[in-house]
């Protein structure tokens, strides 16, 4: 009886992780907010763990010296996964919402991202949104988590 070769599956091929740069994301962008009171500002969430703040009045365009006044403005490294939802407040144009899939929400002032609060939520984060009648609240929407059946 002849046997098959393999399992029928294909292996995937892993691929090498690419160093962090402060200057622009490494992976793919998951998330976009834009500042409604300063307009020039946008801040994007990536499957690379930051979060990112541009200045759209720059130029953006990066010639690999890694000098002043290229890529973004900051670089917020507060999660420890792939970071899913990022959202600016309304109502306190310098507060950033996040949601991560390390199942955590990050809410911080963007000149001061150490200083910012984050509560586990106990699920994978999907999507966020500011609270638009109560300026300090907000929802969560998550990925619900897979049990197996025994």
């Amino acid at each position: 009886v002849p046997v098959p070769l393999g399992t029928g599956k294909k292996k995937r091929k892993k691929t090498k992780a690419r160093p962090a740069s402060t200057a622009h994301h490494v992976d793919a962008v998951l998330g976009l907010s834009w500042n409604r009171i300063h307009r020039n500002l946008l801040a994007s969430a990536s499957a690379d763990r930051t979060v990112k703040l541009w200045d759209l009045n720059r130029d953006p365009t990066i010639s690999g010296e890694g000098g002043e006044g290229e890529g973004a403005l900051r670089s917020f490294d507060v999660h420890k996964d792939k970071v899913q939802a990022v959202q600016w407040n309304q109502a306190e144009p310098t507060i950033l919402l996040t949601g991560s899939y390390d199942r955590t929400v990050r809410t911080f002032d963007s000149r001061a991202p150490d200083a910012g609060v984050g509560a586990v939520v106990g699920a994978d984060v999907e999507a966020l949104r500011w609270d638009p009648w109560e300026p300090h609240g907000f929802y969560v929407s998550t990925i619900p988590s897979i049990i197996p059946s025994i």
